[in-house]
């Protein structure tokens, strides 16, 4: 299948929370640092999904949308990356 990506400019030593809302289905959200090493992950219920991230180095980390075993496109919802004072 295919995947929903989402590419998000992270700083090392900072912590950041992931909220997804109105999803309207079940799947998991994963996400990956340039070396393709999940740095979290979590399940999306239908109507909510919070991840919490702290980087170890600064770049460029995609959130990817899954269902069981394979790619999960994922249709319209509010994505919202907010940094954890």
């Amino acid at each position: 299948g295919v995947a929903s990506v989402f590419a998000l400019a992270l700083e090392a030593g900072r912590s950041y929370r992931v909220t997804i809302e109105d999803v309207g289905s079940e799947f998991n959200l994963e996400v990956y640092g340039p070396s393709g090493r999940s740095i979290g992950a979590a399940q999306a219920d239908g109507t909510l999904a919070e991840l919490e991230l702290s980087p170890t180095t600064t770049d460029t980390y995609f959130l990817v949308t899954r269902q069981g075993a394979g790619w999960y496109p994922v249709g319209q919802f509010w994505l919202e990356v907010a940094e954890i004072q």
